[in-house]
């Protein structure tokens, strides 16, 4: 994949309630919800930030702390599927010298943790043995740690991991002077915030079309809007295959052309080679099973054939005169 592009992604609390939904959505019709950026992300203590697959996760994480990091601060960027085997060879950014200087002052440091669902993958309770030795390590520096966690929503567990985060890094919020009905003073509020990434917008993909030096960018986006494409134009992993595949052919075809090229550079595991060694595709059984759907998909109930292009002709003719 080649380089970063900075796109000044965008975040948006997920809502506790209905009626916190409901809130959200007043203020946003009227202009007065706006999402946060890095600079407002970077004054979080406890956050996890939830976005779909290759919505670029992984990759916002690991430039924020590389930026942090040429500013001076103690910045880390760490695979959570690694802490538990070694936790200061986890760090893909960050180095034991730094952490070990950091715990010894007083000043705060930058955790950038990718990701729960990697985690989980091989063994659904590496996720909490790996953050428990996470909030072990930091122990002493805790309160002055400013930690983030990247997932996919469907690997998120509102409730059980929300519970786990406040019971190993629990860290209490600012009070607002609020009092219940009896005019006690309100519990203290845990600072864990959920957020969800936005997808890239149009002025954004423009941006990302830019940088890698496409041509042609507003036909591409006229061929985007034809081929219904944004849902896959909105998240940088797709978005690359979608230029590539405009590169090679100036030229999108349909959805299913395109979802097929994909899917092709996937099984090549050109997403993330190290996390593909754990995880390898083959290629060749890849397009084998992804034929076999194809065919499956052309069956109708009966087990006749609806597709004129995938079935041979002596196949239908066969299903046109099945005996009854």
């Amino acid at each position: 994949m080649e380089g970063h592009v900075t796109l000044e992604r965008q975040f948006s609390p997920v809502p506790k309630s209905q009626k916190e939904s409901e809130s959200d959505e007043i203020l946003s019709a009227w202009g007065y919800d706006k999402p946060k950026t890095w600079g407002d992300m970077d004054r979080e203590f406890r956050c996890v930030i939830l976005a779909e697959a290759g919505a670029g996760k992984t990759e916002e994480l690991r430039q924020r702390a590389k930026t942090l990091a040429s500013l001076g601060q103690p910045s880390f960027f760490i695979r959570i599927e690694d802490i538990e085997a070694d936790f200061y060879k986890a760090f893909e950014i960050g180095e034991e010298a730094q952490f070990q200087a950091w715990l010894q002052s007083m000043g705060e440091a930058w955790f950038f943790l990718d990701s729960v669902d990697e985690a989980r993958l091989e063994n659904p309770s590496a996720f909490e043995k790996a953050l428990r030795r996470f909030a072990k390590s930091i122990k002493s520096g805790a309160h002055r740690a400013h930690i983030y966690l990247s997932s996919r929503p469907y690997a998120w567990r509102p409730k059980e991991d929300r519970r786990l985060l406040d019971d190993l890094l629990y860290l209490t919020g600012p009070q607002e002077g609020e009092c219940d009905i009896e005019g006690q003073q309100s519990e203290p509020q845990s600072m864990l915030t959920i957020y969800t990434m936005h997808p890239l917008d149009e002025e954004r993909i423009r941006r990302f079309c830019v940088a890698r030096q496409t041509n042609n960018i507003n036909h591409l986006l006229h061929e985007i809007e034809r081929a219904n494409l944004w849902s896959l134009a909105e998240r940088p992993f797709d978005l690359e295959g979608i230029l590539a595949k405009w590169a090679a052919d100036n030229a999108l075809g349909s959805r299913l052309e395109l979802l097929r090229h994909n899917i092709d550079n996937r099984l090549r595991d050109d997403h993330n080679s190290d996390r593909a060694q754990r995880q390898p595709l083959n290629l060749e059984r890849g397009q084998r099973r992804r034929a076999s759907f194809g065919r499956r998909r052309c069956v109708d109930w009966t087990g006749r054939s609806k597709c004129s292009r995938c079935c041979s002709s002596q196949t239908r003719y066969r299903s046109r005169t099945r005996p009854r």
